[in-house]
């Protein structure tokens, strides 16, 4: 197979494995948003954060400020994308607040869009703490910056996790996500976009399926009743750039991404090939393994009203007042700092929980939580 820059995802490949065709992107359209604009892209160099960046250069940014904290992805990423337009990299942590101030004011940044994060679901649980410190109080530094230095605009990158969170990856990112969306005012429009699952990114069941194949191994899956909802990389980043677009501020974004796809159909489809070469020939074995602590059956669909034909939808949520935000923030310092990995998850789950429900008590009543 070609080595394709869309996380090696061809859109016939993604196509056979979803049934649905990817979106075109406009890129009349990526240039009217980004065009001029001096834009930083935290954790440029991961999946979703290399397809950003890619896509924003092709509009013609007068300067595009890229972050991550892996040297060799953030290598990856400025190369990619210096031939096109004028690019400037850092290498540095979310969580330190003197690195990103001097980066974001010396560059003169008028929109910031936070794709950094700790994504695997299985790690999460066992590593509460430093999802917490990543995920929460990492957007919680950023976003600080953001607004410290001026910054007119703020995009935080989420996903479908977030809703009513089961594990404690969706509950760092439901967390943060009330961080961006209660700082939004005048002088910063803060919004926030939902991801589904991004085939072919890295660590996602695409990537185990090649490696469970070339290994000559079986296919490996959870459940094959498991449903999720798919998105190509460049999908995401135009997301983002539809997000940037039209987020108000305070609003939850998201993309239709059409029907949910199982865990199943995906696996049998991946073994009838989609245009992948194989040149064994062997017929590939699929073992169930059961759910991975943390994870749902099925994923909340995406909801709120659409915006224009642009594929994208738009919502806003109830918030927990600020008094709640301030002690649940007080309370993952506190777990953090005491390190222990099992309270640290049960604490962050069930404050969660009881935040959620307060703030959203009809859904939260109708959905069980």
């Amino acid at each position: 197979m070609l080595d394709l820059p869309d996380g090696g995802v061809s859109d016939q490949l993604f196509t056979h494995l979803t049934g649905r065709h990817p979106e075109a992107v406009d890129d009349a359209f990526v240039r009217e948003v980004v065009g001029g604009r001096s834009l930083m892209i935290t954790g440029a160099g991961g999946s979703v954060g290399l397809a950003t960046s890619r896509l924003v250069s092709r509009g013609g940014p007068a300067h595009l400020v890229l972050v991550d904290r892996s040297e060799a992805a953030l290598d990856r990423v400025e190369r990619a994308v210096s031939p096109v337009c004028n690019v400037t990299a850092f290498l540095g942590d979310v969580r330190d607040r003197a690195s990103l101030t001097r980066i974001a004011r010396d560059a003169s940044v008028d929109g910031v869009v936070h794709v950094a994060a700790h994504k695997h679901v299985p790690i999460a649980e066992r590593q509460p703490a430093e999802y917490i410190r990543n995920n929460v109080m990492g957007t919680q530094a950023v976003l600080e910056v953001a607004i410290e230095v001026g910054v007119p605009q703020f995009l935080f990158v989420s996903t479908d996790k977030a809703v009513r969170p089961s594990g404690v990856m969706g509950a760092t990112k439901w967390l943060a996500e009330r961080l961006v969306l209660g700082a939004s005012s005048a002088g910063c429009r803060c919004s926030v976009v939902r991801f589904g699952n991004v085939l072919g990114s890295s660590g996602s069941v695409l990537c185990r399926f090649r490696e469970q194949r070339s290994a000559g191994e079986p296919l490996t899956i959870t459940d094959p009743e498991m449903t999720r909802y798919f998105m190509t990389p460049t999908e995401a980043a135009y997301a983002v750039v539809r997000a940037v677009a039209y987020g108000t501020g305070g609003d939850v974004c998201s993309l239709d991404m059409g029907s949910p796809v199982s865990i199943g159909d995906l696996a049998a489809r991946f073994c009838t090939g989609g245009g992948e070469h194989d040149s064994s020939g062997a017929a590939h074995p699929v073992q169930v393994v059961g759910p991975r602590a943390g994870e749902k059956t099925h994923e909340a669909p995406p909801e709120g009203e659409a915006v224009g034909k642009t594929g994208l939808l738009r919502s806003l949520e109830p918030m927990p007042g600020q008094v709640a935000m301030t002690s649940a923030m007080q309370t993952l310092e506190r777990l953090c700092r005491k390190g222990d990995c099992r309270e640290t998850a049960e604490r962050l789950l069930d404050l969660v929980r009881t935040m959620y429900v307060r703030s959203v008590p009809e859904a939260a009543a109708a959905q069980g939580v």
